[in-house]
């Protein structure tokens, strides 16, 4: 195994809040080990059929996490190459954000959008998410369908950050959408 890192496997199918509550319960079950909610900070949301598509820088990814806590909140990876019009504008009247350009050099954009697409946050921010979709009954609910309309309401606190510029935007992941691939040869 890698250091640090553990792949948990369900025995049925929970959709992605579900398997994020099972990683969660298993962090507290880990009290005593390396990888426990006390050293655990940062979960990485990778779905099987969304393989990255450019590189990533990973360590200033985290680094600006750690610097920028309160505002970057949720960073996720784009598979469109271009954006459509969901920036938020909720910071400034030019809807940019106090985190647009870090001082390591990475770039962000805050969208009034919330999908469960590869993403990168934090246990307390998946915590919090899960405490308000059990809240209202949820949990067995898509959770993009719930909370698109919630990022939408409230893009400074709940929209999630693209990766990259937005006016350069670029593909990041891309989808291996099997269903419509069909083998050759």
């Amino acid at each position: 195994g890698v250091p640090n890192i553990e792949i948990l496997a369900s025995s049925k199918h929970l959709h992605i809040a579900g398997s994020i509550r099972m990683a969660l319960q298993h962090l507290q079950e880990q009290n005593s080990s390396a990888i426990s909610p006390s050293t655990t900070e940062f979960i990485y949301v990778l779905q099987h059929d969304f393989p990255f598509a450019r590189r990533i820088d990973h360590l200033r990814l985290r680094q600006g996490m750690k610097d920028f806590p309160q505002q970057l909140r949720c960073i996720r990876f784009s598979k469109k190459k271009k954006n459509y019009g969901k920036k938020c504008f909720a910071y400034h009247k030019n809807g940019s954000s106090p985190v647009d350009t870090l001082p390591n050099g990475l770039h962000f954009s805050l969208t009034r959008l919330w999908s469960d697409n590869n993403h990168f946050t934090t246990v307390s921010y998946y915590q919090e998410l899960l405490q308000r979709m059990q809240s209202r009954n949820a949990l067995n609910m898509s959770m993009e369908k719930f909370f698109l309309p919630i990022a939408k309401r409230n893009c400074s606190f709940w929209g999630q950050h693209l990766y990259g510029k937005y006016e350069a935007a670029s593909r990041y992941i891309k989808h291996l959408d099997g269903r419509r691939t069909k083998e050759t040869g």
